[in-house]
């Protein structure tokens, strides 16, 4: 502002009326800039700034020159009109605070802040437009500064000290339109709009190769990762409104870039990302508004449900059979929603759930009563072209009968611990191991295999604890795994020690092979009958 009079000093100041939230009235005294005193008529500047946060507290009115040493005011004055200004939309008063870009959503319901100028307590409307090409005046919930709308609560401001910065705040109407500007009014005149575009996904389709797999709804689009998709868009960046960013927000898969094939915006395409998961394609487009302190986010309208259905390509694993862990290569996995089917006896399947972190590999272990034949995955998008699963068990004999104790089976194997037992197969290398299925029990080498690669044996060593159990010969190198045999492992008792041995006292059992929650130890009562005690502590160590 550049100030017109006469007899102006070097301690001249304007003295601007200024409101507070509360609706106090007061004054603001701003030195001038620039004081020129030569010539006929003397001038000052003063410039007025809305990153001054003084300055934001200045309302309509009188503004009088006033002489800072004396403080004698002048007897004339100028009106001078505070028009309100819209220069930023935010989703949150953080943004203000912490700066930098920000994302906004004109979701109906949301809350929502614009920042501005000039806004005037119980006297500011704005003005949003409908869909149906009129407007909509709303009071706003609150006005205040960043920091004092940060924590939500409508309770602003309650000191009647000068604004430090202005936001106000509303919920999005229903019927706001897709397209157009937001706008202040105070009783001292309307703001510039602010203009917003909410970028919308018409229609959009595939193009390329065939589909493989099965979408799961068959009337829906469906995908698989790597196709290319082509989206019809409106509401895009225009001339007036320009974009300096848009791009694709994919479910699962983050913000992917768009390439447009119109000038006008109205058609573009996109590559389906690895990560992407079934939902609903949206458009985010960067915007930096001619008024605005920071570039932001706008969000758009959800576009039609895109299925994405999962390919298999191939399996792999140390041992592709049952009850060992295999990878499933293919595209299109999601988290936790994704289903490995594997044939099962009968014609029908059996399924184990299984997670991805990159939609382009599953681990799974195999169910135990998996078959050879078909696998496939299925998502919430659909099932993928099966793979055949293929193994072959080499035959399995285990050889062994306890040394001591008694076998709940008489017509399966036993062993004790520590004994050598003799197990036939065929194709035995130094590579095979025996091993227990049960992942908490070890593997143990094979000794002294024949020449025909037939017959070999084993040392269960009492150095580990091992118990009752399916056992199964695996080689890693050969792919190679056999059917499974119940393995008996029948507990031994070697000492009994007590400080006083007699009933009612505690004794301590020592042994091999002891249980947890299978163990029973039995005495003999004066009729020889059996009488079970109970067990106080079972330490489970290797004794």
């Amino acid at each position: 502002l550049t100030f017109y009079g006469d007899h102006f000093s070097d301690h001249l100041a304007a003295r601007f009326p200024t409101i507070s939230l509360q609706g106090t009235k007061s004054t603001l005294d701003l030195p001038f800039d620039q004081i020129f005193t030569s010539g006929g008529q003397d001038s000052a500047k003063l410039t007025l700034d809305y990153n001054n946060r003084q300055h934001l507290a200045l309302t309509t009115g009188a503004v009088y020159l006033v002489d800072t040493s004396s403080g004698a005011q002048s007897a004339d004055s100028v009106v001078i009109v505070v028009v309100p200004s819209v220069f930023s939309i935010l989703q949150g008063p953080e943004d203000l605070i912490w700066g930098g870009g920000h994302s906004i959503t004109l979701k109906p319901g949301s809350v929502l802040y614009l920042e501005g100028t000039g806004l005037v307590p119980d006297s500011t409307i704005l003005i949003l437009p409908r869909a149906g090409g009129d407007t909509l005046h709303l009071q706003p919930l609150a006005i205040g500064s960043a920091e004092e709308l940060q924590d939500g609560s409508d309770i602003i401001f309650q000191s009647d000290s000068i604004v430090t910065g202005l936001m106000a705040k509303f919920v999005v109407p229903a019927d706001l339109a897709s397209a157009g500007g937001i706008q202040f009014e105070t009783h001292s005149g309307m703001s510039s709009a602010y203009f917003y575009k909410i970028p919308k996904i018409d229609s959009l389709n595939r193009i390329g190769h065939a589909l493989r797999g099965t979408p799961a709804d068959p009337n829906q689009l469906a995908v698989n990762v790597g196709d290319t998709v082509r989206l019809w868009l409106s509401n895009m960046a225009s001339s007036e409104f320009p974009s300096i960013g848009p791009f694709l927000l994919t479910p699962g898969a983050g913000s992917e870039p768009i390439e447009f094939i119109r000038p006008d915006s109205s058609l573009a395409q996109s590559i389906v990302p690895a990560r992407m998961y079934t939902g609903t394609y949206r458009v985010e487009n960067e915007y930096a508004h001619a008024l605005d302190l920071f570039t932001y986010t706008l969000l758009g309208d959800p576009s039609p449900l895109v299925q994405v259905v999962p390919t298999l390509d191939s399996l792999g694993g140390q041992i592709t059979a049952p009850g060992f862990f295999i990878q499933l290569f293919g595209s299109g996995f999601r988290g936790s929603n994704t289903v490995v089917k594997f044939t099962a006896a009968g014609g029908g399947t059996t399924e184990v759930h299984a997670s991805s972190n990159d939609g382009l590999r599953l681990s799974v272990r195999v169910p135990d009563d998996a078959l050879p034949g078909p696998v496939y995955v299925e998502t919430p998008g659909g099932r993928s072209d099966s793979v055949q699963f293929d193994y072959t068990l080499t035959p399995l004999e285990i050889i062994a009968t306890a040394e001591r104790g008694w076998p709940a089976d008489t017509n399966e194997a036993s062993a004790n611990s520590g004994q050598t037992i003799t197990i036939r197969s065929t194709g035995l290398t130094p590579g095979t191991r025996f091993r227990f299925k049960s992942g908490t029990q070890p593997y143990f080498a094979l000794r002294n295999i024949s020449a025909d690669s037939t017959t070999a044996e084993v040392v269960l060593s009492k150095n580990v604890r091992i118990e009752t159990g399916l056992v199964q010969l695996e080689d890693v190198q050969n792919n190679r795994v056999s059917e499974t045999r119940l393995l008996q492992i029948v507990p031994t008792i070697q000492w009994v020690s007590s400080p006083r041995f007699a009933p009612g006292n505690r004794a301590t059992v020592h042994g091999t092979s002891f249980t947890n929650g299978g163990t029973t130890v039995w005495f003999t009562d004066s009729t020889n009958a059996e009488v079970t005690a109970t067990i106080v502590k079972n330490y489970l160590n290797k004794e």
